[in-house]
């Protein structure tokens, strides 16, 4: 859809990227690595604007469990490095925030359902 095109009739599926609340599109990525991609907002954000919302989607990882949920769910070997690299690409952490969320926050988050595999 254009930046002109009227979207009050098209139908939106929640969410249309994974829990995006502005428009974005993916792109390929290929200076990381052949299958990694980006997320791009599609216009201008203004401060403070919240643009993603926390889904059933993201995944908990404790950071001492990591390894074990890439050797069960990827496969912890050679022939898997590029599986792996993205599996880590896509997830997060969570920085101490000023309300004190995050300050003891010693896990991994992953959203296995990315834009690229739905």
């Amino acid at each position: 859809m254009s930046l002109f095109e009227d979207e009050s009739k098209e139908i939106h599926h929640f969410p249309t990227h994974p829990a995006f609340l502005c428009p974005v599109e993916i792109r390929d990525m290929e200076e990381y690595g052949p299958g990694h991609k980006g997320v791009f907002a599609l216009e201008n954000i203004a401060y403070g604007t919240k643009f993603w919302v926390w889904t059933h989607r993201v995944v908990k990882i404790h950071h001492e469990e990591l390894e074990k949920y890439i050797e069960t769910n990827i496969g912890n070997t050679d022939e898997n490095i590029d599986a792996m690299q993205l599996f880590l690409r896509k997830g997060f952490v969570l920085p101490p925030s000023k309300n004190g969320t995050g300050k003891k926050d010693h896990y991994f988050y992953s959203n296995p359902y990315d834009a690229d595999d739905l």
